[in-house]
């Protein structure tokens, strides 16, 4: 019988397009703040075998990107910059973080997190009243001079002064402090003489807004890059029970592009990067939504599925692994706060994967740095239709394509994903459904369930209900016309 395709899962999928999307995509990766090696870990019994899994974990799912933390406080108690301090266990374990990333050529977003200049209640770390004081500008100036031209961490490519400040340095002391902060930074960098070996980036909005809006009004003549955080709601990123198309992620993530281009003459130039991506609630420390589930697995995949349809360079997830911070800026009990919104547990439950390691590896995996997003149905930069079935493509750098499909539904649907031209290869076929993460328990990448022929340029097939499909696009393999050895090979 002929197939009927449900409209909703009919897409055209066009050629890459730089002109739409601005520049190459920049990968998906994890935050990855470097408490590993510091004690209130080390007391905990983690231990280099851990340390070897969790970096092997990153090689293998192939991550080019990643958000760190720092905080000026870890190298440098005087307010005016006298006595720096390299040799502390914490900045030991930046170091050891570090080393990994320029050895696997992984870039890097390092974020002041801004305490030093938050100026209240953050007993400890408060070196400066306010934001714009000259001297923090200096000190960041100072330690990126360290690692990037002293220590060669020429992995730090983009740089964030102040973590999520609507939360922080602007609701403690308004836009005007914030942004001196930023033109602060950006001349002391100059004077530095590396202000051309960073990207500074901004500005690292949380949830507000207005305040994304007035920090692109504010930063534009500073920043090369922009960047957000989005946690968002599973109902915006299904679309089940979503009313208009204003209120999707899709909108909610691209909106900023059409901000950055109308606030700043130079916006159409400037990358834009979600820093922190999760599900709302993953993030808080007394309820946070369970990320445990096959649910959160799938709402991930869409996420990131749905961020390859923006005009938006990298996707950053909140975060790698669960591991205990190691400050008590806020008192006691951060000493205990174990971050449990990692891809994976922390060493207790012997650095167990949760289901969303499996689903969000595959578009890290597949939508590798240096890929070029494709135009599905018209967007962007056409708003997409509110439907429960995505589908993302992108041209990868080896020059072959990854198709993303995500059904929501609780039945199967058959995808229609016609592609621009006849692809010339073979490909493989990867799925995370239901039973994945109970087949493969520990394995971080899955293997495709099978090499298939060559990719059809109208391809049609099924998605069962709530699975996430991905095709790609790889060499054809020789046939092996024998299982011996040929003779007097080695």
């Amino acid at each position: 019988g002929v197939c009927q395709i449900s409209k909703a899962a009919d897409f055209q999928i066009a050629d890459p397009s730089p002109a739409t999307f601005r520049a190459p995509f920049q990968g998906f990766g994890a935050e990855w703040d470097p408490f590993y090696f510091v004690e209130n870990n080390q007391k905990r019994g983690v231990d280099e075998a851990g340390w070897k899994l969790i970096t092997q974990r990153i090689k293998d799912l192939d991550i080019r990107i990643v958000r760190m933390m720092m905080q000026l406080k870890w190298c440098q108690a005087d307010p005016n910059l006298a006595r720096w301090t390299w040799d502390t266990p914490q900045m030991k374990s930046v170091f050891r973080y570090l080393d990994f990333c320029q050895a696997n050529d992984i870039d890097v977003i390092l974020t002041d997190w801004g305490w030093a200049a938050r100026g209240k209640n953050l007993a400890g770390h408060n070196l400066y009243p306010k934001p714009s004081d000259p001297r923090y500008a200096r000190g960041m100036a100072a330690y990126l001079k360290e690692l990037i031209v002293n220590r060669k961490y020429t992995c730090i490519r983009y740089f964030v002064a102040g973590n999520e400040p609507d939360y922080e340095l602007i609701r403690d002391h308004g836009m005007a402090e914030y942004a001196g902060m930023y033109v602060n930074v950006d001349a002391a960098l100059r004077q530095a003489g590396i202000r051309e070996k960073v990207k500074v980036m901004g500005p690292d909005m949380a949830s507000l807004p207005e305040l994304m809006k007035h920090g692109i009004d504010k930063l534009k003549s500073v920043v090369d890059a922009y960047d957000f955080h989005r946690y968002a709601l599973a109902a915006e990123t299904s679309n089940l029970g979503v009313r208009s198309a204003a209120d999707s992620l899709w909108s909610n993530l691209d909106m900023w592009r059409g901000e950055a281009d109308r606030r700043d003459p130079n916006g159409s130039g400037k990358w834009l990067m979600v820093t922190e991506m999760g599900m709302q609630g993953s993030e808080t420390l007394s309820n946070p939504r369970n990320n445990n589930t096959f649910e959160y697995a799938m709402d991930m995949a869409d996420y990131g599925t749905t961020l390859l349809n923006c005009r938006i360079q990298a996707g950053i997830a909140w975060t790698m692994h669960d591991v205990y911070y190691n400050d008590t800026s806020f008192g006691k009990e951060f000493e205990t706060w174990l971050v449990p919104a990692g891809m994976w547990k922390y060493h207790d439950k012997k650095w167990e994967l949760r289901p969303w390691a499996q689903s969000f590896g595959l578009l890290i995996k597949h939508a590798p740095r240096g890929s070029m997003q494709a135009i599905v149905n018209g967007t962007p930069p056409q708003t997409p239709a509110l439907s429960p079935y995505r589908c993302a493509a992108v041209k990868r750098p080896d020059g072959g394509w990854s198709i993303f499909l995500v059904n929501r539904t609780g039945k199967d649907e058959v995808f229609s994903v016609p592609l621009p031209a006849e692809p010339r290869r073979g490909y493989k076929k990867y799925v995370f459904d239901k039973q994945t993460a109970a087949q493969f328990p520990d394995t971080i990448v899955l293997p495709p369930v099978k090499q298939v022929g060559h990719l059809e340029r109208k391809t049609k097939l099924t998605v069962p209900g709530q699975t996430f499909v991905v095709l790609v696009e790889t060499e054809v393999a020789q046939p092996q016309t024998s299982s011996q050895p040929a003779t007097g090979s080695p």
